[in-house]
This record gives C-alpha cells, structure tokens and sequence, in this order.
C-alpha cells in the first residue's frame, strides 16, 4: 500500500481561461488562492478490479477514475480517500484527492511526479472540478496566483509571499456544484470580467488586505454569493475581522478566531480551523 497528502486549495478569484476543446495541459483558469493544511490522504493498492472509497464510504468517484484511467489503464486498484474540509464547498477537495490519489499510483506503477499531477489535472477538467486548483497545488507557496492558465510548465503560478498563520472556514450552506455554474453563459461572463480585473490588480503589490477586499468585490460582481454567505461576511466585517467567500462554495475563510466565528454564525455554521501551508504533496506511507 502507498499512501499520500495532498493540501487544500481555497480559490479566492478566479477567471476560466484556455480552450478546454484544445490541449487540457494548457486550460483551465487564472486566479489567486490559500493552500490550506488541511487536505486530502489516500491510500492506494493494487489489486483486481477498482474499488473507490471516501470517507468510509464506499461510492463512485468520478475524478478518481479518471486518474487511475489515465495513468494506469486496465490495471485496478482499492482506493481509500479521507477528506479534512467537506467536498464540494470550495476547500478544493477534489483536486487534493486527486493529487493524492495520482502521486500514489504513480509511485506504484513507477511513473514521475510531474505525469501524477498532469494526469490529476486533466481528471479536474474532464470531471467538472475545479479548473486551476491542481494548478495551484503545484505551487509551493502559502498563496499562490494562477498567472497564465494550465498546469506547469504549460501554465504558470507564483507564490506571493502572503501567508495565513490562522485561517478559519465556515460552511453555511448546501454544495455548490462548479460544473453547473460555469455552464450558465451569462454567471460565466460575470465571474471573467471579475476575475481578470481582480486578478491584474492583485499583481501590483499583493498583500493580505488587498487579498480579502478583492475577494469581497469578486464574489459580488460575479454574482455567486448566496444569503447565507452574505450574511455572515457582514456579522464579521462589523465586528472588525476580514473575511471573503471561497468559490466556488457557500463557505468562507476569515481571520477571526475560531471561538468568534462560531459566536457570530451560531450553531448553523460548520467551522474548521487551519492555516495556509508551503509543504509539497507527497509519499507519507509505503508498505
């Protein structure tokens, strides 16, 4: 057995960018974001047949197939992957999964690095993940920014310097599906428009506060802010802390401390603590 980690990664703004008809190495979006230390584990053997597994639970997962379809046709493998934020609310759990997922099948079947990630990458776009979060992951800065579209070398994304020491999330709602968003022509637009301001303004000189107000004025010009999101970033930003939306999810990443962010979204609110990280994804486990 193979185990690996993968990070998280929080998309602060974003612009889908590339022909996704075209070469799927040189696709998918620019943008800024947080790798997060939280992520995704996998556990990976060989065996007859694919079996997948998250969370405990045995189910169908798209993205994961088409990892192990890309990077080791008809062979079969018991895939376990355990997630520490929720799927589908922006923490980029899928990409995690499917990094962690490739870098140890990879190291199963003998295959690089670099092919783990591309195939991951490609897994992302074919099943409707998120277009630049395995772009982001390569990346080992605290925040990276998607700075020409695609996976390195074929894109390109640099660290800033900025780091999240202290960072909590807030789920507030139900699951935001990517694929459904970005197939509405008209949010699509929205959500170009504002990322590619946002994204050249951050460039100037990137820093924290600039970060959280360029996120606030995104999720509002593209249109994807729930009520319960908008909700909570006004109880926050009124009590003096930054706090923006994560896409796409109904969720939030903040700088108030845990204890406050549960004291101002109640009870209703599913809260995690972490921080932004730097460290690779990789190998933790072989037996």
């Amino acid at each position: 057995m193979v185990s690996a980690f993968c990070p998280g990664h929080i998309t602060c703004f974003f612009t889908p960018a590339g022909d996704l008809s075209a070469d799927l190495l040189s696709c998918g979006s620019l943008g800024a974001g947080i790798r997060t230390s939280l992520g995704a584990f996998a556990d990976v053997h060989e065996r007859s047949g694919t079996r997948t597994v998250m969370d405990g639970n045995e189910t169908d997962l798209p993205v994961t197939s088409r990892v192990l379809e890309l990077l080791a046709p008809g062979r079969g493998f018991d895939v376990s992957v355990e997630n520490g934020l929720p799927c589908g609310e922006g923490f980029g759990m899928s990409a995690a999964g499917a990094v962690a997922v490739a870098l140890a099948v990879a190291d199963i079947c003998g295959i690089g690095k670099q092919e783990a990630f591309e195939a991951a990458h490609k897994a992302e776009i074919l099943g409707g993940g998120g277009l630049g979060d395995v772009s982001a992951l390569y990346c080992l800065g605290h925040q990276p920014v998607r700075v020409k579209e695609g996976i390195p070398p074929y894109g390109e994304v640099i660290p800033t310097g900025v780091e999240f020491k202290q960072l909590t999330l807030a789920v507030l709602g139900p699951k935001m599906h990517t694929g459904s968003v970005l197939s509405d022509p008209v949010r699509v637009s929205a959500i170009s428009n504002a990322g590619r301001r946002a994204v050249k303004e951050y460039l100037v000189k990137p820093d924290l506060g600039k970060l959280y107000g360029l996120s606030n004025r995104f999720s509002v010009e593209a249109g994807v802010e729930c009520a319960e999101v908008s909700d909570a970033l006004s109880k926050l930003h009124a009590e003096g802390y930054r706090a923006a939306m994560c896409m796409l999810g109904n969720s939030i990443f903040t700088d108030a401390p845990e204890t406050e962010a549960e004291s101002l979204l109640g009870p209703g609110a599913n809260i995690f603590s972490c921080s932004s990280t730097d460290k690779s994804a990789g190998i933790t486990h072989r037996v």
